[in-house]
């Protein structure tokens, strides 16, 4: 009859009872993520993981934790990756929230995401206009000393005398300023400049971004001591478009002969616009 040594017995059985004995190791299960507004939608939409994007079905999705965390050998505990967001479409509007979760976490297998519902209500103007009051600027091509700074004094008079402030910025503008060396000519006469928006949504009426172009003045009559043409197309860029009466800034003739100052209907009709009133009587707009 063979005989086996004790020791061998141990160290054949040792390896199963080691298996035996070790818990289920957490970063292989699974966290449910449930996205709900307060009005007890469920959500659709997509979850954006490091490695991973997954579609969002009836406000669920399961994830396995291996994409959320991973295992911290020096405490093994499971900490997270990266930060995960979720994306959604409703009424027109695609928004993005990033989830702020803790390691802490990691010891719930379901997660609720209260989506405020209110985010996805599309804000709806009566006339066309940025969607802020604060318009940030950009000059595409540099402006001679007499342009820029007849410019800087149509928007600093804007500012003081309109609810509206202007930045320049260097990023994604919503004017953007094209200054050139050269005059236009036509059959009315030498053109000083020209503003329009360019992009705009027409649910919510929000210009998306506008452009203005101021020209040479070399052989123009225009205004010496007051920025009539600067402000007549920035608002041409804020939507407003030519009158025929002579006293007002938005004259189709400003800047040659006929040199008013911003007009008080228009200040109150900026004022109503911005504040999202009913007004601006016997005002024409190029987006209606």
């Amino acid at each position: 009859m063979n005989k086996f040594s004790f020791g061998l017995i141990l160290f054949l059985i040792l390896p199963i009872l080691i298996i035996l004995s070790i818990d289920n190791d957490p970063i292989s299960d699974t966290t449910r993520f449930m996205f709900i507004t307060e009005q007890n939608e469920m959500l659709n939409g997509t979850l954006h993981l490091t490695d991973l994007s997954l579609p969002i079905i009836g406000g669920e999705v399961l994830v396995n934790n291996s994409y959320i965390y991973y295992l911290d050998v020096s405490d093994n505990q499971l900490k997270l990756k990266s930060n995960i967001s979720a994306e959604f479409e409703k009424n027109e509007i695609s928004l993005t929230f990033n989830l702020n979760l803790s390691n802490n976490d990691s010891k719930t297998d379901i997660l609720s995401v209260l989506i405020d519902s209110k985010e996805f209500e599309i804000e709806t103007f009566d006339n066309y206009r940025f969607a802020s009051s604060t318009i940030k600027y950009r000059y595409e091509e540099e402006c001679t000393w007499v342009q820029s700074t007849r410019l800087e004094d149509a928007i600093e008079i804007l500012e003081t005398e309109t609810v509206l402030n202007f930045r320049e910025t260097s990023g994604k503008p919503d004017l953007y300023i094209h200054c050139y060396d050269y005059s236009v000519e036509t059959d009315d006469g030498i053109r000083l400049g020209e503003g329009s928006p360019r992009f705009y949504e027409e649910i919510s009426r929000t210009i998306i971004n506008s452009s203005i172009n101021l020209y040479s003045r070399t052989d123009a009559v225009y205004c010496v001591n007051y920025p009539a043409t600067e402000i007549h197309e920035i608002l041409h860029a804020l939507n407003f478009c030519h009158l025929a009466d002579t006293s007002s800034i938005m004259h189709p003739g400003i800047g040659g002969d006929v040199c008013p100052e911003l007009d008080e209907a228009i200040i109150e009709c900026v004022a109503d616009i911005y504040s999202n009133q009913k007004g601006c009587q016997g005002m024409k707009f190029i987006l209606n």
